[in-house]
């Protein structure tokens, strides 16, 4: 088994030992302190997060009232970036994933250099900030069209004392929050 498969393993497990009471406070640091840093930006891509990933809905829901939510679509080996205005009747659940994603006939598609700031999942993250993902490399293809701040957000927990392995086409991030 590679190591960056038995580090994936290693951090599923992690992620999803962290409390129900955890995940409600990193939920609640995420709306005061990402919030605010994100007042500057026009366009953020944000991510749609699922049950055991650090919880975006409520930032996403605010995001989408001021027209700044862009959120990704799976459409085959690619991204593709949609502005999200209303999240209950913009998006559904679709893919092998069951994602919450756009729906393209109700979402305008932006192209990767109109996004101001671009907010990423991950399984972890070292810190130099790299990032872990489940290993489709989606995010990494994504991250070499952009030319905005990309910031890692995550559980305090998804922090790795040693560095990730990284390989040439993988991507460091310009910072990491964790909450």
């Amino acid at each position: 088994m590679n190591l960056k498969h038995e580090l994936r393993r290693k951090l599923i497990e992690r992620r999803l030992e962290i409390s129900p009471h955890r995940r409600n406070e990193a939920r609640e640091e995420v709306m005061k302190k990402l919030l605010p840093l994100l007042e500057g930006f026009k366009r953020i891509l944000s991510f749609a997060s699922k049950e055991e990933e650090i919880d975006l809905w409520p930032l996403n829901e605010l995001l989408a009232k001021d027209k700044k939510l862009c959120l990704t679509k799976v459409e085959e080996e690619r991204l593709s970036i949609f502005q999200v205005s209303d999240i209950e009747l913009d998006l559904a659940e679709t893919g092998r994933w069951q994602l919450k994603e756009p729906i393209p006939s109700r979402c305008s598609p932006i192209t990767p250099k109109e996004i101001d700031c671009a907010l990423v999942p991950g399984l972890g993250f070292d810190k130099q900030h790299h990032r872990i993902g489940y290993g489709m490399g989606h995010f990494d293809r994504f991250l070499l069209q952009v030319s905005c701040p990309t910031y890692g957000v995550g559980f305090r927990e998804q922090l790795l004392e040693s560095s990730i392995p990284a390989e040439e086409h993988d991507i460091s991030l310009t910072k990491v929050f964790y909450f």
